[in-house]
């Protein structure tokens, strides 16, 4: 009689266990399928690029993974994220004056260019103000202080 008392209460206890088990799991599965879910709109709505800031002197700055917002994910957002930057704007688009404190300069005929090195090697150089040139994944932007 005491043993199947004691069979009744781990059936008891077993049964309860199974319980809880199965429904922490189911929410800690619903909670994950969410948060799949959340993270892929996140990326669908980011743009994962790398910016490039060569001072022409043998200075180079490299930041890779800079995530910007889809909607903004311009070469000069990219810019403005990773560094201090003094621009005109004009009719045509934006012009960059200086980067972290490197400005143009008439009397050297220096100035800040970029270009875009896509993630198959190619290099444009667009012919747009750097505010209107839309990123792609995988774009670097590079920001070099050129000779002209």
């Amino acid at each position: 009689m005491e043993r199947s008392k004691f069979l009744m209460a781990l059936v008891l206890v077993l049964a309860v266990w199974a319980i809880v088990a199965s429904s922490v799991a189911v929410y800690y599965y619903s909670e994950y399928v969410k948060s799949t879910s959340f993270l892929e709109s996140l990326e669908a709505s980011t743009v994962k690029v790398n910016v490039t800031i060569d001072y022409g002197n043998n200075t180079v700055q490299e930041f890779r993974d800079v995530i910007l917002d889809v909607k903004g994910a311009t070469a000069l957002n990219a810019l403005t994220t990773v560094a201090k930057v003094e621009y005109t704007v004009y009719p045509f688009g934006v012009f960059v004056d200086s980067i972290n404190g490197v400005k143009n300069s008439e009397e050297l005929n220096c100035w800040w260019l970029y270009s875009i090195l896509k993630p198959d090697g190619e290099e444009v150089s667009p012919e747009v103000g750097a505010d209107q040139y839309r990123l792609s994944n995988g774009d670097t932007v590079v920001w070099r202080y050129t000779k002209f």
